[in-house]
């Protein structure tokens, strides 16, 4: 989400650079009118003191006047893309299509100014959502460093207890081999006692019987 949010601020300052250039491209045109409407303007002047001059003095002034009206304005024309019947309409007529070119333009300029703070505001939109975006990431940060530390330690004693348990493991296996062994000892020892058991028990019969032959040859001798 974050890389998307940069995404689109990195073309939000790119349109807005686009609206910058447009800008003063616009500012660059409207100073060219004006120029071309003062020059207009001049010429004007300029064209009536001379028919007032060359009417005192009593001069022709046809191919004067004609030159004058046809002002050189070709390269400014270029740059506006004013079309070049322009030149033909006379000064009157020029200066009015100038004063429409100029409205057009200072319309445009107003459109652009406009798109250009909606731009600004959604760029600020998005660095304040950026900007949550970083407190958030940091805090996360913090937290997984946090959970990291927690985590180690964890595991540590997790070691701790894995070791720990294996060495009761290993007494323990220890343990139950002594166990066994007292199991067979035990068995081998019950084993014997059995036949202790047993060998007593013929014993004593045999005992009992020499106890009767004895009586039995006691009893014949006193007959």
């Amino acid at each position: 989400m974050e890389s998307d949010l940069l995404k689109k601020e990195d073309e939000f300052y790119k349109e807005n650079e686009k609206l910058e250039q447009r800008t003063k491209e616009l500012m660059k045109k409207v100073t060219d009118v004006m120029k071309i409407q003062d020059n207009l303007i001049k010429e004007s002047l300029k064209t009536k003191s001379d028919i007032d001059f060359i009417k005192q003095n009593n001069f022709k002034f046809s191919n004067k006047q004609k030159s004058i009206e046809k002002v050189d304005y070709d390269k400014a024309d270029d740059e506006l893309g004013i079309p070049n019947e322009i030149s033909n309409m006379g000064v009157k007529g020029a200066t009015q299509y100038y004063k429409a070119k100029l409205t057009t333009l200072q319309v445009e300029f107003v459109k652009l100014q406009a798109e250009n703070k909606k731009r600004g505001e959604e760029i600020k939109k998005l660095q304040k959502e950026n900007q949550s975006l970083q407190e958030d990431k940091e805090k996360w940060f913090t937290s997984h460093n946090g959970a990291k530390i927690t985590i180690g330690r964890l595991e540590s004693q997790v070691s701790s207890v894995n070791s720990k348990f294996q060495g009761k493991t290993t007494e323990l296996t220890l343990l139950k081999k002594e166990l066994e062994q007292v199991k067979k000892d035990l068995k081998k020892s019950t084993l014997d006692l059995n036949n202790y058991d047993v060998r007593l028990t013929r014993a004593h019969e045999e005992n009992e019987k020499l106890k009767t032959s004895l009586k039995t040859v006691k009893d014949e001798e006193k007959v």
